[in-house]
This record gives C-alpha cells, sequence and structure tokens, in this order.
C-alpha cells in the first residue's frame, strides 16, 4: 500500500472566513470562493479551489479527486474499490470531508490488509468465532465476487426486493461492513458526523410506519423473536435502520449453515451515542446468541498502536485519526476524533 497525503488538521486553518466569500482552508492559501447556495451542488465551478482541488462551502469542503481523500492506493486496494462499486447503492460521496464511507475504508483496509480482523473482533466483539474471517464491504463480497448472497436472500425474504435480481439497489438495507467468521458474523455500522437516529421526518417518517413491507411478516414471522417491541414503536423511536441490521443479521445468522452467533456493531466517535445500547438494546432480545455492541473509532485506533506492525501503514493511519478533521461549523475548524487533542 501507499499513502497520499489528505487535508488534515496540520494543513488547514483553524478559522476561515465564511463572508462574503468564503476562503479556502488550506493554510497560506489565498483563493476565494462565492458561498454556496443551497440549491446548488458543492461540485460547481464557483465553489472550487483550483490550487488546492477541493470544493468549498462555508462548513466543509470536498476533493474534486476522490482518491485524495483515501489513503490506499495499491493497485488491490484500487481493484477492490472499483469491484465494490458495481454493488454498493451509493458511491459518489467518497471525495467528501465527512464521508462515513472514506473514514470506513481508510481504518478497516488496513485491518483487513495487515490481518487484524480476527483481533479487533475477538477483543472487542466476542473472544470466539473469528477464525478465517472476510471482510464485506457495502455487500460486495470479494469470494463470490458479487453481492454476498446471504444478504440478497434476506433483502427478499423481508420484503425490500421481489426478486434476487432486484435485491440490488438504493433502497435495501447495507451494513458498511459485514464480518463472517467460522462461528460468528457481525454487522457494523459505522457513524462519522450523523447519528442513529435514521427514521426521518415528516412524510418520509410517515412513509416507513405506514409501509413495514415484510419486516414484521418475512422469516416466519422473525420480527417477534428478536424484538421486544412492535414495528411502530421502534420506527417512531427513530431506530429505521439498526432495526433492519438488526432483523436481517440475526436472521441471516439463524440460517446460515453452520449457524452463527449474531453481533450488530455500532462504531461511533468517542463521547457520541453512549447510551445507544441502553436505547436500542431496550427494543431487542439479546442472549448468549446475538448481541447488540457500541464501540468507538478511538477503541479502534488505540488496537491499531498496540498491535499493527510498525511500519509506514501504521504511521499513515495514526497520522489520520490525529489529523482527520470534520469541517468548520461556526468558522471553527472540528476535530474529528480525541485522540488528537
Amino acid at each position: 500500500m501507499s499513502a497520499k497525503r489528505f487535508w488534515g488538521w496540520q494543513d488547514l486553518k483553524h478559522v476561515i472566513r465564511t463572508e462574503p466569500k468564503v476562503e479556502c482552508p488550506v493554510l497560506g492559501c489565498t483563493t476565494e470562493v462565492e458561498r454556496r447556495q443551497r440549491k446548488h451542488g458543492l461540485r460547481q465551478y464557483q465553489y472550487f479551489c483550483q490550487q488546492h482541488g477541493i470544493y468549498i462551502s462555508p462548513t466543509t469542503f470536498e476533493y474534486k479527486d476522490e482518491a485524495d481523500n483515501l489513503l490506499w492506493h495499491h493497485p488491490d486496494d484500487l481493484s477492490r474499490l472499483a469491484e465494490i462499486k458495481r454493488v454498493k447503492a451509493e458511491v459518489r460521496r467518497l471525495g467528501r470531508e465527512r464521508s462515513e464511507d472514506a473514514v470506513t475504508w481508510n481504518v478497516f483496509r488496513l485491518l483487513e490488509n495487515q490481518n487484524h480482523l480476527s483481533g479487533v473482533c475477538e477483543s472487542m466483539i466476542c473472544p470466539r468465532g473469528w477464525d478465517h474471517v472476510r471482510l464485506i464491504y457495502w455487500s460486495y463480497d470479494p469470494v463470490q465476487r458479487s453481492a454476498w448472497d446471504m444478504l440478497l436472500k434476506a433483502r427478499v425474504e423481508f420484503g425490500e426486493a421481489d426478486t434476487l435480481e432486484l435485491a440490488q439497489g438504493k433502497r435495501v438495507s447495507e451494513p458498511d461492513l459485514i464480518v463472517v467468521g467460522d462461528g460468528a458474523l457481525a454487522f457494523v455500522e459505522n457513524k462519522f458526523g450523523s447519528d442513529n437516529d435514521t427514521s426521518g421526518k415528516g412524510e418520509s417518517l410517515l412513509r416507513r410506519l405506514n409501509n413495514p413491507k415484510a419486516y414484521c411478516t418475512g422469516g416466519g414471522q422473525w420480527y417477534d423473536k428478536v424484538f421486544t417491541h412492535d414495528y411502530r414503536s421502534v420506527v417512531s423511536d427513530h431506530k429505521y435502520e439498526l432495526l433492519r441490521f438488526w432483523l436481517l443479521g440475526s436472521w441471516i445468522a439463524q440460517q446460515h449453515e453452520p449457524r452463527l452467533r449474531f453481533y450488530l456493531v455500532n462504531v461511533v466517535r468517542e463521547g457520541e451515542e453512549t447510551d445507544i445500547e441502553t436505547k436500542f438494546g431496550d427494543h431487542i432480545r439479546q442472549d448468549d446468541q446475538k448481541r447488540f455492541v457500541r464501540l468507538t473509532w478511538e477503541d479502534i485506533q488505540g488496537y491499531v498502536v498496540a498491535n499493527a506492525t510498525q511500519d509506514e501503514e501504521k504511521d499513515t493511519l495514526l497520522t489520520y485519526f490525529s489529523d482527520k478533521t470534520m469541517g468548520y461549523p461556526g468558522g471553527k475548524l472540528v476535530r474529528a476524533f480525541s485522540v488528537g487533542q
């Protein structure tokens, strides 16, 4: 793998002017761009700093070339990412400073390439079941070289699609990561700058409340076996996304041969969603075969410090953790992770 520099805490102005124009956030740059209008997308020439290759808004920026937001550029990494994009529901956001997908790829790709996935799962999720693990990014299974067949079947079973051929698309459940071991299965939902309140508001919320698809009836009414509260209560509590992942993932683990223990893992920034295990845990039935687990990005950083091989790749990722930013709320730069503070 080889690293390519991104614009981080050490490279950026810690305060920027946003009125009447917005200044480029990179240190030493005198470029100013028009203040973005909400009706316009960010990728417009009037918001672009040609010197630094970024589109600028008052609160964040986006790389013209998404590769500048990604750490790893070895041919194997680029080839895998190109394959993933064939099945991933949303692929346009990897160039954004606040992209959860970019953070997911940058962090977990090193863990995968340095064979640390089993160690992370054993130390942070449960001590058994993670031999011979494979990592599925956004539903793409590198073994099958397509969307994972078990996830496609679950999407059909619970009414997200009518047939396996139609089970790929934008309106289906797509965990950020799926980790498949010899005795355990984990769905991993990563959060970076967003939270777990995903049911929407207004018409969006009503649509989800009134259209449960086959979530309540699929899998021989599997919902009743894994939830303590009815569908409308969980959705009204704004846990629509976690509901789907818990439902589909636990069903897949039960159907898999051999049967697997299931873990729904929620990775958040330190200090955020501190009560999510209690809040979502109140809605679900947990036992030795299925658990909901909260982790932080800082937990993973600590694992890298203690366990990863000391080399350029480790240094690159640790610099990323300490330097990563997440925008300019109120014109002031914010660090992404507490390890850099």
